[in-house]
């Protein structure tokens, strides 16, 4: 746990958590002392010499008030250090998320990492502080006793030394033991927060399959396996204590009857021999503690590492010297090949170039790696091999605020902050004027929510946009790429399972936003297939058939087959509309 701390601190904190340390230690170490004082002082007093009774008690108070000064300094500086572990984790947290692969945040992670930085960061602050301030003092006093002891009487302190380890090894035994049992229960606290998510989401699906009285076998089986690792830490955790308690109580019966034994033959007088058996039980009672501050502190340790963890996770390398921003937009993949998994790959060798100032439409079966084209673009993640560039420049010697500055991104699963209408539309120009926000949510049709909804544009939207409809929260997203005016826009999935309405204002707004940018849209509805300049159609991870759409029909290749798979009657009468000469 120390350890840990130490790495995840910096120069000038360690400083600081070092001298937290060194004023835990000496409050230890003057407890001790306090309560090894108590030995004279009870033999004074059994022995009715009161003036010497009252030096040692003298005495006593001034190295407990010592050590009542230095553990107060030390709750202080403990609790000033834990509001800096804090601020410090959170910080390191902030900093390293953000230079994170955005497709690192899949859902799961997104919530490991929100739990990590909200509860974790602390509970590991908390026990850093609240756990170890009384463990090392625990440890201390003891170990203090017993070397003084040696110097009172070797034998009872060789026994107390030689006892030392065995309990050292019994307490790591036990808080080995617990820190499995945590393990399990933090593994069965994630499937079962998975679970119950589950079951929530799907809802009407488990409705409509007849799960209505709850009986859900994945859920059941998480909570079952959750309730199991929840015994099993309490049973851990119970053997520690129990354990741990019956051997300190062993060791101070042993040391009773060897201090009775020697005060039986002559080598201990009755007087010390009741100081040291009184002494003895001061001693094993921070012992018994041990057990239970180790726990607490291994919980703690369990959570730091997944911190430590979170931040090891390997970021996007930056170029050392980043390239300027590209004066033109166009873009070019260069056999490029990348999988999510090593042994699994995506894309192998595929080849395109997107001309600047052109609606270019990936098409193909799902599955084929449309969306997986769209975020290497983005630089969602970094490709296994080959090249992506914009304007001529790699995009990996790009900073990644200047290649972010580059695209206007519009996904289908559309997230809206719990904020007013114009809040979330101005995030993609904060700086913009009345007059291009009110031209965005014109061309967006925003302005029929905003006709709507009862104070407009000032209406909050709800967490993730609940208050929107699928396509309403859509035509937002759209309003936001208009806003930024990017030179490339990146379409994914945005014209899927949309109402009539807004797949209108969805092509609508691509030609809008083609003219003044460079616009790839992964196209499911024929009218943004038809309108597009320039079409890939994408399977087994490379372009098979690149043209327009009438160059790809007149091939009758895949496209060709796709397309008639895809055209209705309804289709066929809108596409001899449409179709230009």
């Amino acid at each position: 746990m120390i350890q840990a701390l130490f790495r995840l601190a910096a120069f000038g904190e360690r400083q600081q958590f070092r001298q937290f340390l060194l004023l835990a230690i000496s409050t230890g170490i003057v407890r001790g002392i306090a309560v090894i004082l108590l030995l004279p002082l009870m033999q004074h007093l059994l022995q009715r010499e009161y003036q010497a009774f009252l030096y040692w008690l003298l005495a006593m108070m001034i190295a407990a008030g010592i050590s009542a000064y230095l553990e107060a300094v030390a709750t202080m500086r403990g609790f000033d250090e834990a509001m800096k572990l804090i601020h410090l984790m959170h910080k390191q947290l902030g900093r390293h998320l953000i230079r994170l692969p955005i497709g690192w945040f899949a859902p799961e992670k997104s919530a490991f990492a929100a739990h990590i930085a909200v509860r974790g960061t602390l509970l590991v602050a908390q026990s850093a502080m609240d756990i170890l301030l009384p463990l090392i003092i625990n440890i201390c006093v003891p170990l203090s006793v017993a070397v003084i002891m040696l110097f009172i009487d070797w034998r009872l302190g060789l026994i107390l030394i030689l006892s030392t380890p065995l309990i050292y090894a019994l307490t790591h035994y036990s808080t080995l033991r617990h820190e499995r049992a945590e393990q399990n229960i933090h593994h069965a606290h994630q499937q079962s927060g998975e679970a119950i998510l589950e079951y929530i989401q799907c809802q009407s699906l488990l409705r409509s399959s007849h799960y209505h009285s709850g009986d859900y076998p994945p859920l059941i089986q998480a909570l079952n396996a959750q309730h199991q690792a929840q015994h099993k830490a309490l049973f851990a955790s119970l053997w520690g204590m129990l354990s741990q308690s019956i051997l300190v109580q062993t060791l101070l019966a042993i040391v009773v009857s060897s201090a009775l034994l020697f005060a039986l033959n002559g080598s201990l007088t009755p007087a010390k021999t009741l100081a040291l058996i009184g002494l003895c039980a001061l001693f094993s009672g921070p012992l018994k503690l041990l057990s239970e501050y180790g726990a607490g502190l291994k919980r703690a340790k369990a959570v730091l590492l997944d911190i430590v963890n979170l931040l090891n996770t390997p970021s996007l390398p930056e170029a050392e010297n980043p390239e300027p921003a590209p004066n033109r937009h166009d873009i070019t993949l260069s056999n490029v090949s990348f999988g999510y998994h090593s042994h699994a790959p995506i894309l192998q060798g595929l080849n395109l170039h997107i001309p600047s100032g052109q609606i270019t439409a990936l098409v193909g079966a799902s599955g084929c790696g449309k969306s997986t084209i769209i975020q290497l673009i983005a630089r969602f993640w970094d490709i296994d091999s080959g090249s992506i560039s914009i304007g001529g420049h790699d995009i990996r010697q790009l900073s990644h605020q200047e290649l972010m500055q580059q695209f206007s991104l519009v996904f289908q699963q559309v997230y809206l902050f719990d904020d007013s209408l114009e809040a979330n539309i101005r995030l993609g120009n904060p700086h913009a004027s009345e007059a291009d926000l009110h031209t965005a949510i014109t061309l967006s049709g925003v302005d029929e929510i905003i006709a709507r909804l009862p104070e407009g544009l000032n209406s909050r939207v709800g967490e993730g946009g609940s208050a929107l409809s699928g396509g309403e929260r859509q035509r937002v997203s759209i309003a936001r790429a208009l806003l930024k005016r990017a030179p490339i826009v990146l379409f994914d999935e945005a014209t899927a399972a949309l109402d009539g309405k807004s797949a209108q204002i969805v092509s609508a707004a691509i030609e809008e936003l083609a003219k003044n940018a460079t616009v790839v849209v992964i196209a499911h509805q024929l009218n943004t297939i038809l309108s597009a300049h320039q079409i890939a159609f994408i399977a087994q991870g490379k372009v098979c058939e690149c043209g327009d759409h009438h160059s790809l029909v007149a091939q009758n290749g895949r496209y060709a087959q796709f397309w008639q798979a895809h055209l209705s009657p309804n289709a066929q009468v809108q596409h001899n509309q449409k179709e230009r000469p």
